[in-house]
């Protein structure tokens, strides 16, 4: 499961490269995490110098990379349901 979100948030990185409204860096941060390139350490590190300016994709961002620290950094199950 961890390589399928590791592919998951390299696409969606790529799309953040080509599309002005999504973020490309958090996305291939949180993937090189997941495929074992980089430590928790810098995950979390790079993580939080990240900042989005739109609110609604700021909100929506957040809590994606939240669940994704919790779930695979803390190894803790979590239900992400609003």
């Amino acid at each position: 499961m961890r390589y399928f979100w590791g592919i998951l948030f390299l696409f969606l990185g790529i799309a953040g490269v080509l599309l002005p409204i999504l973020p490309g860096l958090p996305f291939f941060v949180i993937s090189a995490f997941l495929f074992g390139l980089i430590s928790e350490e810098q995950l979390i590190k790079g993580l939080k110098k990240f900042r989005i300016k739109d609110e609604k994709m700021a909100k929506w961002s957040n809590r994606l990379i939240n669940y994704i620290i919790i779930r695979y950094v803390h190894k803790r199950n979590i239900n992400i349901s609003a």
